[in-house]
């Protein structure tokens, strides 16, 4: 039902003058019957109104993809070129190889002797240059230094026994101890070569019987 909005009487359906006041009602009446509520919906308790659209939504999201684990590879976690870091690691090998080849050559001499004893130098001076940059490098440096170490220690007791027994048997015992020591210069060359091959395809690799004194 309509009111009028000066004297609050009720008009008749479809008047336009109030009866009481006369005046036209047609800008000033008003409904007296409850119109649909004006705002957002009300919402329930402890719940929240959804975010406006357009703007990202707070909270638990599903988080990204975590990425795969890169195992160590020439050139990789130092950030060198994976050529010159196979190189590199190939001649900690390579190294000693070259000085078993420089002592059979010298043979007993003292210059022939001491370059034996020095065969563990070149892949500790790798290890302490490009090793400090290039993991790769540093594991085959660290492996040759302490198998050419190894093979020291073993050798230096090995040669006072050698020699005790060739004074003892008037010398007849270097017939014994020549392919003894033949036999282990082999065994030190067939590693190298190995572990130079396996550098240079970019694989690991470890020494056999190898007593391993310093860490990566």
């Amino acid at each position: 039902m309509t009111i009028c909005g000066s004297c609050l009487t009720k008009l008749p359906a479809g008047g336009i003058f109030c009866p009481a006041c006369g005046r036209d009602t047609s800008s000033t009446s008003f409904s007296d019957q409850p119109g649909p509520p004006v705002g957002p919906p009300p919402t329930q308790r402890g719940s929240q109104p959804p975010p406006p659209t357009g703007e990202p939504q707070s909270g638990w999201q599903i988080p990204p993809p975590a990425t795969s684990y890169r195992p160590i590879a020439p050139g990789v976690a130092g950030n060198t070129d994976a050529s010159k870091s196979k190189s590199q690691a190939m001649w900690c090998h390579l190294g000693p190889l070259v000085m078993y080849g420089a002592t059979l050559l010298l043979g007993a001499t003292g210059i022939g002797l001491l370059i034996s004893f020095l065969c563990w130098v070149p892949p500790l001076i790798i290890r302490n240059g490009e090793g400090t940059r290039d993991p790769f490098v540093r594991k085959h440096a660290t492996e040759s230094v302490n198998f050419q170490l190894s093979v020291l220690i073993v050798s230096i007791p090995l040669l006072f026994i050698e020699l005790l027994f060739i004074v003892a048997t008037g010398g007849f015992g270097a017939l014994l101890v020549l392919p003894f020591a033949l036999a282990l210069l082999a065994f030190c060359v067939w590693q190298n070569i190995v572990g130079s091959i396996a550098a240079n395809k970019g694989e690991p690799f470890r020494y056999l019987l190898n007593f391993r004194l310093l860490n990566t």
